[in-house]
């Protein structure tokens, strides 16, 4: 459950940075549009995380013998990425008018990409495969809710450090899982 949770928290550092600039274009955003945030980010998330599942599954009986080395350059490669983004320019440079459907699901698609290959990993790793992706729903939503509401507020705080730290995180967890399977049979 602690993997699980460490998953989801990695996963959203984007997704924190991105509803934190989203909100602060508002005066004070509504409640209601922060859930609707919250919900297409959690459904988009936790959905591209089933969906690197299921892509994982068919592959899991022809790859089991690398499987962690899998994850572990996976895991690695996302938070590298996440690293690389956070030095090369500020996400606080974005700019957005309308919050629906339209004007998210870029956003929502761009910072899930990493759900789905993280959803690959855990179909070669020992997790709980429905929590791990449930918890991950769960998080976003908050994050993304909360993000996105306090973002007028937080928008001073909104420094690529954030994604540095999701970075880390997700190589973190990447390194474990291949010290796990090499010298533990995990």
């Amino acid at each position: 459950m602690i993997t699980s949770f460490l998953i989801a928290i990695g996963l959203n550092f984007d997704t924190f940075s991105v509803s934190v600039v989203e909100g602060s274009q508002f005066i004070k955003p509504s409640i209601k549009d922060s859930l609707k945030v919250g919900v297409y980010f959690g459904i988009g998330q936790a959905g591209m995380a089933l969906l690197g599942v299921i892509l994982g599954l068919g592959f899991k009986l022809i790859i089991t013998n690398i499987d962690h080395w899998i994850a572990f350059l996976l895991l690695s490669l996302i938070g590298g990425k996440l690293i690389h983004e956070s030095l090369s320019g500020d996400v606080c440079d974005k700019k957005k008018i309308a919050i629906n459907f339209h004007s998210l699901a870029p956003l929502v698609i761009a910072t899930s990409i990493d759900a789905a290959a993280v959803g690959i990993t855990l179909a070669f790793i020992n997790a709980s495969i429905l929590s791990t992706i449930a918890m991950i729903g769960i998080i976003t939503f908050c994050v993304a809710f909360l993000g996105f509401y306090e973002g007028y507020v937080l928008r001073k705080f909104c420094k690529n450090n954030v994604k540095i730290i999701g970075g880390a995180i997700l190589i973190s967890i990447g390194i474990k899982i291949l010290i796990e399977h090499l010298f533990f049979g995990g």
